[in-house]
């Protein structure tokens, strides 16, 4: 690969689309940190997010159609999504076996909601492409990393390696401004993009780490 990619999850690319007073600034600061061109997205991360667009629907039409919006703008970006191949379908399957993760399929809840295994297949996904992870549910990503390590865990909250990554790994410097520039669509969601765009400093952007 030409560069250093980060694997980013719901929890952390989710920051990017809240309303201004719903924004975690210790997260958009690590979003912007992350140079154009070494972004990649999981398939799972895209489901969740249209998801919770689908779900905000049906109480918040308005809200959801920018949800809907701002994850149409990021799919234009220079993003990458590693493809869910056969690698990643069959360590996943090896997953579902393991008694201490089944709670990531299973709801044993009086009130059982919809799960999908959406933590495991975004673990299985940064194993299979050797990507260091960035997300927040740190708890649950450390519980798949005692049975299948992880090449990398770090929470942008308290800027903590909680696994980590693989020896040389490192994002690098920014490789500059461009049009399809995925930290175009970084929150608040509503602020005019391009604006937002024009007060990047690409020479702080490097390796999102202490």
């Amino acid at each position: 690969m030409a560069v250093d990619f980060i694997l980013v999850d719901t929890s952390v690319l989710s920051e990017a689309r809240k309303m201004i007073d719903e924004l975690d600034e210790n997260i958009v600061f690590f979003l912007r940190q992350i140079p154009a061109g070494a972004l990649a997205v999981p398939i799972a991360a895209i489901f969740e997010l249209q998801r919770g667009a689908s779900m905000i629907a049906i109480t918040n039409p308005a809200k959801a159609r920018a949800y809907e919006s701002w994850l149409d703008r990021l799919l234009e970006t220079d993003i990458w999504l590693p493809p869910v191949d056969v690698r990643v379908r069959r360590l996943l399957a090896e997953m579902t076996v393991v008694p201490e993760l089944s709670r990531f399929w299973l709801d044993r809840s009086k009130d059982p909601k919809l799960r999908f295994g959406c933590d495991p297949e975004i673990a299985a996904t940064a194993i299979v492409y050797s990507i260091p992870l960035a997300s927040t549910d740190v708890t649950d990503f450390l519980a798949i990393n005692r049975h299948f390590p992880l090449p990398g865990l770090y929470c942008p909250i308290g800027g903590r390696w909680h696994v980590p990554p693989p020896a040389g790994w490192n994002l690098g410097e920014s490789l500059g401004r461009h049009e399809r520039d995925w930290r175009r669509v970084i929150g608040p969601l509503g602020q005019v993009r391009e604006e937002q765009h024009s007060n990047i400093d690409d020479d702080a952007l490097e390796a999102p780490m202490p």
